[in-house]
């Protein structure tokens, strides 16, 4: 990758920067993403992002068909540690 400076107006930082946030990703990662989008409508290549609109479709799909897991994992981690404290002070 290179290095390049661009300067946005403020609606399209706040626009870059919530997305990034909702998204839970960096804005440089959301620019590149946007950026490569815009080139292959720019350069007429229509389907290209059609097919990418349909891959994130279909890895959308993917996760909100997977189970959640209901597990508190720092009362877990909590509770074993203070049973094994509990354990080292009755030797």
């Amino acid at each position: 990758m290179e290095r390049y400076q661009v300067l946005l107006d403020p609606q399209q930082k706040e626009r870059v920067q919530r997305i990034a946030e909702k998204q839970r990703r960096s804005a440089a990662s959301v620019l590149r993403q946007a950026l490569d989008i815009g080139l292959d409508v720019l350069e007429g290549k229509r389907d290209v992002w059609e097919r990418r609109m349909k891959i994130l479709g279909k890895a959308r799909q993917r996760l909100q068909n997977l189970p959640l897991i209901e597990i508190d994992l720092v009362n877990t981690d909590r509770q074993e540690r203070e049973d094994e404290m509990e354990q080292l002070w009755r030797l």
